[in-house]
């Protein structure tokens, strides 16, 4: 009567650890979820800096595009002016002196407007460069926080399990120590 006894107990005190068990697995389930979720928040937030990243890229790539056509616009002016000019010299000799102003003070008013423009462009351009470079340490300041408290949580939840098993060890350690009494 007594074996039946202490095997009922014994098989009491290990479904008790067998719930324990569960209830901690359950606890890990849990944590490897947080850690996925953690882990699409990530991919998320990559995906959109990364695609704000490119749109910037693409809207520098546009802004040198005008750049580009307006330089050549300008050119195609400047060659149409040119020619006009020569046109005129030859067959208006008697009224150089004003067309010479005229066309000079026109050039220099687009060279200056151009000049601006010019600047301004370089100016974007600039600031693109910066806030770039702002957006690229925001992130990486981001990435790296995260790391360190995924890493933090990891080592908490080893920390613990580590301890709860010792004490699923020491508990066992008892019981069989009263078994043996």
């Amino acid at each position: 009567m007594n074996s039946i006894s202490l095997n009922e107990t014994d098989r009491l005190v290990l479904v008790d650890e067998a719930k324990t068990l569960a209830k901690t697995i359950e606890q890990e389930k849990q944590n490897m979820l947080d850690c996925q979720l953690q882990r699409e928040k990530l991919n998320f937030f990559w995906v959109v800096d990364k695609n704000s990243l490119e749109q910037k890229k693409s809207e520098l790539r546009n802004k040198e595009r005008l750049k580009e056509d307006r330089k050549e616009r300008q050119d195609a002016e400047l060659y149409a002016l040119k020619d006009r000019i020569k046109q005129v010299l030859l067959e208006q000799n008697s009224d150089v002196v004003a067309k010479l102003a005229n066309t000079t003070a026109e050039l220099g008013f687009l060279h200056d407007e151009h000049q601006v423009f010019e600047d301004e462009l370089q100016q974007d351009h600039r600031e693109l460069c910066v806030y770039m470079k702002n957006v690229e340490h925001e992130h990486r300041a981001l990435m790296l926080n995260m790391s360190f408290e995924h890493s933090r949580s990891i080592e908490a939840v080893r920390a613990d399990f580590h301890r709860r098993t010792q004490e699923v060890g020491t508990i066992a350690v008892f019981f069989q120590s009263v078994k043996y009494r």
